[in-house]
């Protein structure tokens, strides 16, 4: 079974689905090492680990589904990604959909911003109409190869423009069959639970945490009816720290005692990237 099917039939069984946000294939072994079931790309911390910038839609299409197929190569759990606006008109997001699924990747979420798009967390996010929006999903629900491929329609109304527009969007996305609606920047639990409520299919929720009643328990998000949980920038914005830390601790100190406690060790470090796997490959012969 390929991973957008794998994915489809998660979908599909009882529970909430917890794919944490990895910008690079080592943090994907290390969610799946967890025993995570799924994984998500982030386009932030994909964009910070590739072009070392901030995420404004820099990045082309081919660098994304570049290293979402890295990532997707190196674990056996679907992986869902972020795929910005499609990346152009509606030609542009028919190649995104072959291409991110010719990837091994099990879904992905196509947004309403204005090009070039902006991280919500960012903000100053500008969307595009309505009717272009829905215009992008019914493009890429029509490109995939496989109708197990899961894509999923998310809107940034909330901020941009207000909660009641948010779930304007989200039900026109619902009504003309996308597999799952993302609506970012919701604030609690009741917002949450309202947009449960408003549509039909799956939601997806992204944690971000910007502030402390916004670092939901997954508990709590599952039973809210919330579908498929992801953390956006979780590991991005830990990474970021401790690289800080390390280079500015080492540039005063002249040493990097200070770190070596929390240094994995060589063994679990191998462990962690396969090395068993790669020492016991046999050639055909």
């Amino acid at each position: 079974m390929d991973q957008a099917s794998r994915f489809r039939s998660m979908l599909n069984a009882a529970g909430s689905i917890v794919a944490p946000g990895v910008f690079d294939a080592m943090g994907a072994r290390a969610a799946q090492s967890a025993g995570f079931q799924a994984v998500y790309m982030t386009g932030n911390g994909s964009m910070a680990s590739l072009l070392g910038k901030p995420d404004l839609g820099l990045a082309t299409m081919s660098e994304m589904v570049g290293r979402a197929h890295q990532i997707a190569s190196c674990v056996d759990i679907p992986l869902i990604c972020d795929a910005d606006t499609g990346y152009g008109g509606l030609g542009n997001i028919r190649r995104t959909v072959e291409e991110f699924e010719a990837a091994g990747v099990a879904a992905i979420h196509i947004e309403d911003q204005v090009m070039p798009k902006r991280c919500g967390a960012l903000g100053g996010v500008q969307l595009v109409p309505l009717e272009e929006s829905v215009d992008r999903i019914r493009a890429a629900m029509k490109a995939r190869h496989s109708s197990d491929f899961t894509i999923i329609a998310r809107t940034d109304a909330k901020d941009a423009v207000s909660f009641e527009e948010a779930l304007r969007r989200a039900r026109a996305y619902d009504a003309i069959g996308a597999d799952m609606v993302m609506v970012e920047g919701l604030e609690n639990l009741e917002q949450i639970e309202q947009v449960v409520q408003s549509i039909s299919c799956p939601v997806l929720f992204n944690i971000y945490e910007c502030a402390p009643d916004q670092v939901h328990q997954i508990k709590d998000l599952e039973a809210a009816g919330v579908k498929l949980i992801v953390n956006c920038l979780t590991t991005t914005l830990c990474t970021a720290t401790l690289l800080r830390d390390i280079m500015f601790s080492f540039r005063d100190t002249g040493s990097t005692a200070a770190y070596y406690e929390q240094m994995m060790p060589m063994k679990e470090y191998t462990e962690l990237l396969g090395i068993e796997d790669e020492l016991n490959f046999k050639d055909w012969e």
